[in-house]
């Protein structure tokens, strides 16, 4: 605290006071003496009885030296030293004398300046700032690092997968097409044992053998070969069976970013792509069936969202007119109830756990 702003003893003007209340002490006097002349006239106003007071006499000469002694007091000269001290004391009767305040400072910085203090604090600001940024740019690095990483990863596993793709489909098209489709697929299953058929869309990029696995889960992530592969494989239901007379085949792939697998399948979702009449083309060792697809749409329900087995024919029939009302470009009129239908499956991310249906029937109907 500046010393221009605590407060201390401040120059009085008692001084004046003093002679203020002398001179207030005689004008009382005066007022004394005014009504003591006009006493006789009050006197004279009033009815006997009736006075409220009297004044004693007082003598001429006694009036003279009264009014004498009281000039001598107002006209007393007073030592500059005692004055100064009478002003004192009557500012502190009056004004008690004030403490002056002492800035407290906080303990932290206590036996330090403030400027010190504060410079100490901006340092320690400036150094957890520095430490939340160097954080930070970690994080970004390692998680850019590790995208990249992700990226070169996906890159190198979609190479490997057309690579892959490429084999298997000149390994399964090298044959002359006069050779029996049971012949075909002796190379394939050379490679594995678990490849059942061979399935295209046209208009689209779907050209893979198909697999299948007593469980559903085996070929998620892993390929033709039976390796681990981000992509997985084109496979079969365990439950379905395209060589036997199953009412429904359910064939599962992965809407991969690079249209690889069924990722394809999503431009069925415009109505320019539905409107050209694509076709599902399966091959498989005792034959070949061509499928005109009917009903595309997306369901939001869990792992079952169709059926398996059905009570009759009539249930069965049913569940195909739904299949074929849930066409999201418009529910489509079937001229008869199939004796079969083909379905494949994959993933869309309009809703959490959301899939993209595609159904198809014989192309003969």
């Amino acid at each position: 605290m500046s010393k221009k702003n605590k407060p201390g003893k401040q120059k009085s003007q008692a001084p004046l006071w003093v002679g203020a209340a002398l001179v207030a002490a005689y004008g009382v006097y005066k007022n004394y003496k005014d009504q003591r002349d006009q006493q006789g006239d009050i006197d004279d106003l009033l009815a006997p009885g009736e006075k409220f007071f009297t004044l004693p006499p007082v003598d001429s000469e006694e009036q003279t030296v009264w009014d004498k002694e009281l000039v001598q007091i107002t006209e007393l000269e007073i030592d500059p030293e005692v004055e100064l001290l009478m002003a004192e004391e009557a500012v502190q009767i009056i004004e008690p004398e004030i403490e002056p305040e002492v800035e407290q400072l906080p303990e932290e910085v206590e036996g330090r300046t403030l400027q010190a203090a504060r410079k100490e604090a901006r340092a320690r600001s400036r150094g957890r700032k520095k430490g939340i940024y160097t954080f930070l740019l970690l994080v970004f690095i390692c998680t850019a690092a590790f995208s990249g990483y992700k990226l070169y990863e996906y890159m190198r596993a979609s190479q490997a997968e057309t690579q892959l793709g490429e084999e298997l489909r000149a390994e399964y098209r090298q044959p002359k097409p006069s050779v029996a489709m049971k012949d075909r697929f002796e190379g394939l299953r050379a490679v594995n044992e678990d490849i059942v058929g061979w399935i295209q869309v046209t208009g689209s990029k779907v050209d893979y053998p198909v697999l299948q696995a007593r469980n559903n889960d085996y070929y998620l992530r892993r390929n033709a070969l039976k390796e681990y592969a981000i992509h997985g494989s084109i496979f079969m239901d365990a439950t379905s069976d395209a060589s036997a007379n199953k009412l429904q085949t359910v064939i599962y792939g992965h809407n991969m970013k690079d249209g690889s697998m069924f990722g394809s399948l999503s431009q069925l979702k415009k109505i320019e792509a539905f409107e050209k009449n694509p076709q599902v083309i399966y091959e498989y060792p005792g034959g070949k069936s061509t499928w005109d697809i009917f009903s595309v749409y997306i369901y939001k329900g869990g792992d079952r969202f169709f059926e398996f087995e059905f009570a009759s024919q009539a249930e069965f029939g049913r569940y195909v007119q739904e299949c074929a009302e849930r066409n999201m470009h418009g529910a489509q009129e079937l001229s008869e109830i199939p004796a079969r239908i083909l379905t494949l499956v994959t993933c869309t991310y309009e809703f959490d756990n959301s899939r993209l249906i595609v159904h198809a029937k014989p192309a003969d109907l």
